[in-house]
């Protein structure tokens, strides 16, 4: 169903901005990588989504600050390890659509090798 901009809090202008940022930021292979592997709404430590996504742990570590910085993510800290979780939910419809569409997003329980070679075909 679709939301129409006066049953809202936000205004039209608010809605257009998010919408951008969220397209902006899932316009990278590794972002949408990223961010379809939080997508079931566990938590994962940047060891997991390296064993997930098969990017390396310098070039996650950047993608995550900026997922970060325009809240998309959120991130929690465990000792000596940083956990991190979809904080938008409105992308989860987004990725379905993604899904259903070009059939490209990752199983997050899949191997390294079999989730980047998705998003490069």
């Amino acid at each position: 169903m679709a939301h129409s901009v006066t049953s809202c809090c936000l205004s039209a202008t608010e809605i257009n901005k998010r919408s951008v940022d969220i397209l902006d930021l899932l316009g990278h292979k590794n972002r949408l990588l990223i961010v379809s592997c939080l997508a079931d709404g566990k938590e994962s430590c940047v060891g997991q989504l390296v064993r997930k996504t098969g990017i390396s742990r310098l070039c996650l570590s950047q993608h995550l600050a900026k997922l970060r910085e325009r809240d998309m993510v959120s991130a929690r800290r465990q000792g000596r390890r940083i956990f991190y979780s979809l904080n938008c939910p409105e992308v989860s419809p987004l990725l379905d659509v993604l899904q259903r569409w070009y059939g490209f997003l990752p199983d997050p329980h899949a191997a390294s090798s079999g989730a980047s070679a998705r998003l490069d075909s």
